[in-house]
């Protein structure tokens, strides 16, 4: 899994919403996720103090996770990394037969990305790089797009601040998944695309 870092000051924070309970969504998450993880979740924590928990004053602790359950929804989200170029296949595994929305915009990097996933199947998928135009993908439409079609990566952040901004007055309270970041970023991205979990050395 592609984990790169971010600055929740620079850049809007990445999102993963899925529409199951939050018990059901951690549950899933929890089995998708290809780190081992540090300690149990740990719920009844805002994000302040869930950021606290996560960070050592210098750095994180891991890979954390705040995972916030909504009335028709769960959000997750990543607290020091973000999950963008996962394979599509990949999110098809989060979403199963249920619906999700992940979306990722870095601004000083030039990129975004949105994937909308209902019934099993890719709805909408957009990526756009101002570094790396290659990898760009552009399919499917949503019902806003008719008006106001998404077509650069600003485009994504305009979204992103549209949608979720009816949550800002939402409390925040949640649980914090911690994950180990063992730095495998080659053995993981190859778990993530060929569906099979990486071996891990014996710890003796």
């Amino acid at each position: 899994m592609r984990c790169e870092g971010l600055s929740v000051v620079q850049n809007r924070m990445p999102m993963i919403r899925v529409w199951l309970p939050e018990d059901e969504a951690i549950a899933r998450f929890r089995e998708w996720v290809p780190w081992r993880e540090l300690e149990p979740p740990a719920g009844g924590l805002d994000s302040g103090a869930a950021y606290d928990r996560a960070s050592t004053g210098k750095g994180w602790r891991g890979v954390p996770f705040h995972v916030l359950g909504r009335s028709d929804w769960t959000d997750i989200r990543p607290i020091s990394c973000s999950l963008r170029r996962t394979p599509t296949d990949r999110w098809l595994q989060l979403a199963a037969r249920d619906k999700l929305l992940f979306t990722d915009f870095y601004g000083p990097g030039g990129f975004s990305e949105l994937i909308l996933i209902e019934g099993g199947r890719v709805k909408r998928e957009f990526r756009k790089s101002v570094l790396h135009p290659k990898s760009d993908v552009d399919t499917g439409r949503l019902p806003f797009e008719e008006k106001s079609p998404l077509a650069t990566w600003e485009d994504v952040g305009d979204f992103v601040y549209y949608y979720f901004r009816r949550d800002a007055d939402l409390p925040d309270l949640g649980t914090l998944l911690l994950y180990e970041d063992t730095g495998e970023t080659q053995r993981i991205t190859h778990w993530l695309v060929n569906g099979k979990r990486p071996r891990r050395p014996d710890r003796r």
